[in-house]
């Protein structure tokens, strides 16, 4: 399952499954039929029962993405923040990715002639490979200018709208992901001199890399109940702290 979320690509055709459906089984006979009502009925079963693991597959994903929303008992004036500022961003990448498509349509000759060329076996022109490469250095050079705007966005709103107590789940989660606190690196030397702040803001990154930036989460929040008002306040100022001497020597660093 995979952020996973982003996008539903098709499952891959099996051919195993296809054969072991067109050759009969070792020792039956090939002239005796499978009754008309199994015949008939066979397709819906098989559809049904991708379509329940499917499912089940999703919930097990959505299960993923908000086990570290749930603690952070978000207000509805938190989720209308988050999930408005989530929507812009999903705008926006739709835009680098219209540029995307325009690029990739603009090399359609040279991808078909090369294709064309491959299939009677003439070797991929390197002329045709430079293209592509740079091309494809284009396309990623886009979408993480893309991602940077969108984490330095979120990362200002939830630090400004995140309680202390959220911050710390966030902070604790993120532990229990990465195996370790994310130290800024010029504390990697003495991690128990890192600002509890900095820390948590490497925490809440990870946060939104790994929930935030996918698809999915977005259509969860939507769907969330949140606490009420009074539960999760989204004022207050955090006091400046270091990172307990305890937090580990090693962690995985931004």
């Amino acid at each position: 399952m995979n952020s996973r979320h982003r996008c539903c690509p098709s499952a891959p055709f099996c051919l195993g499954l296809l054969l072991s459906c067109l050759v009969p089984a070792a020792g039956q006979a090939q002239t005796s039929p499978a009754p008309k009502e199994k015949a008939a009925l066979a397709p819906a079963t098989a559809a049904a029962a991708s379509s329940e693991v499917d499912r089940l597959n999703q919930d097990l994903g959505d299960l993923e993405l908000l086990r570290p929303l749930l603690p952070l008992n978000l207000t509805q004036s938190q989720v209308d923040s988050i999930t408005a500022a989530m929507k812009e961003i999903a705008s926006e990448w739709r835009e680098v990715k219209k540029v995307d498509d325009a690029a990739l349509k603009a090399l359609a000759p040279d991808i078909e002639k090369a294709h064309a060329g491959a299939l009677i076996g003439t070797p991929i022109p390197a002329e045709f490979e430079a293209k592509i490469l740079e091309a494809q250095k284009a396309s990623s050079a886009r979408y993480t200018e893309a991602k940077q705007k969108a984490l330095k966005r979120l990362l200002v709103l939830l630090n400004d709208s995140l309680t202390p107590v959220q911050k710390d789940s966030i902070d604790t989660w993120s532990a229990q992901q990465l195996g370790g606190r994310r130290i800024p690196k010029k504390y990697q030397a003495n991690p128990s001199q890192a600002p509890k702040t900095e820390v948590q803001a490497l925490a809440i990154v990870a946060l939104i890399e790994r929930t935030l930036l996918l698809d999915r989460t977005l259509v969860l929040l939507q769907q969330l109940k949140p606490a009420s008002a009074g539960s999760a306040p989204t004022t207050g100022k955090e006091p400046k702290e270091t990172v307990p001497a305890a937090a580990p020597a090693n962690p995985a660093a931004k």
